[in-house]
């Protein structure tokens, strides 16, 4: 008797059960509820082909979802923006370019490897603008990228059309907090990888002893919904053989990561004349796990000499793509198995740079 009740009781519940999911389909649409492992809940991801950056974010940006990109003046953060539209035109995704800073340099944009012929490029005039043209672009999902040229620049039209000493406190953070909300759900179901870049200023009412002296400008809207927030930093000033600046040390810090483990940092050297050097990347990376070996001022692979000197050697790589491949795979490997030791307590640094785990 007792057996037969709670069978009973069993069946009215699944029945009950059946009845809520049936009602929240109706509702909302079917697939919103379902058994989580019988879901497909994986995020997909674009690689910026930055070996060292890929790594640090487990993977690369993810589709669907929004990236910030912040720092102070002229650390690079529109660069590595650019470069991640260069590389997904490589593999041919559409992207989008909304400049509300109107300072794009289209030269600058071609020698990172962007294809401006494939490129649709909007100039915003105000923050309202600039969140409309962004909500319809995510609507199509036809775009592999897109990148706002920056959220400091998103200035509301009352901003604008304020008188000076007007009182605008908040206006900003308001826009930005409504914009990437209403956009939210609409992006989740796309392959787009929004990208914001933003600017770094002094945060008001602290002190040297109060923690952060600046802050992203926009808000905290973004600090929340951002799946990958990366902090770009000027580390140091690289030098010619005259002894003249020709670039800077790019360090990259992920300081928010979703889907990934935070706190690794990439870094790469960036020159002004051939702006990111992947080649040399990998060429730091194969000395560092010891694929490429170096004695005096010898570098070896594999038993085999290919070259005196780093930039004979760099060149001797750059024209045997083979080779260069082949040792690209090695580094790949010997990356993901550094990687898959990883745990967030233990943190180890590699100068051609990530911060990795043991």
């Amino acid at each position: 008797m007792a057996k037969k009740q709670t069978e009973n009781s069993e069946n009215k519940g699944l029945e009950s059960l059946k009845k809520l999911i049936s009602n929240i389909e109706k509702k909302y649409g079917k697939g919103i509820i379902g058994i989580a492992s019988e879901m497909d809940l994986s995020v997909p991801k674009l690689p910026s082909n930055i070996m060292s950056l890929d790594f640090a974010l487990g993977g690369g940006f993810p589709k669907g979802r929004y990236v910030e990109i912040y720092g102070e003046s002229s650390t690079g953060k529109t660069s590595l923006a650019l470069h991640v539209i260069a590389e997904s035109q490589k593999n041919g995704g559409l992207c989008g370019f909304i400049d509300a800073e109107h300072t794009f340099e289209p030269h600058h944009a071609a020698k990172l490897g962007v294809n401006l012929d494939d490129l649709y490029y909007v100039k915003s005039r105000t923050g309202e603008e600039a969140f409309d043209v962004l909500h319809q672009m995510v609507e199509t999902n036809s775009f592999s990228v897109i990148v706002v040229d920056s959220i400091s620049a998103m200035s509301p039209s009352k901003m604008l059309e304020s008188e000076m000493g007007d009182n605008i406190v908040g206006l900003q953070a308001r826009l930005v907090q409504q914009g990437i909300i209403k956009l939210n759900d609409k992006l989740l179901d796309t392959e787009t990888v929004v990208i914001f870049i933003n600017q770094m200023r002094s945060a008001i009412q602290t002190t040297q002893w109060s923690g952060e002296t600046s802050a992203p400008t926009g808000g905290k809207a973004l600090v929340y919904y951002a799946s990958q927030r990366l902090e770009v930093k000027k580390s140091k000033t690289l030098k010619d053989s005259e002894g003249l600046p020709n670039g800077y040390l790019v360090r990259i810090v992920v300081k928010k990561n979703k889907v990934g483990i935070p706190l690794r940092v990439a870094e790469i050297n960036y020159y002004y004349d051939k702006c990111f050097s992947l080649d040399e990347e990998i060429f730091d990376l194969a000395l560092k796990f010891d694929i490429i070996e170096k004695s005096g001022s010898w570098f070896r692979y594999n038993g085999t000499q290919l070259g005196q000197g780093r930039e004979k050697t760099l060149l001797a790589l750059q024209d045997n793509p083979e080779l260069m491949e082949e040792i690209v795979n090695i580094v790949k490997t010997t990356y993901t198995k550094y990687l898959s030791k990883s745990s967030v307590s233990s943190l180890i640094y590699l100068s051609s740079g990530l911060y990795f785990s043991l």
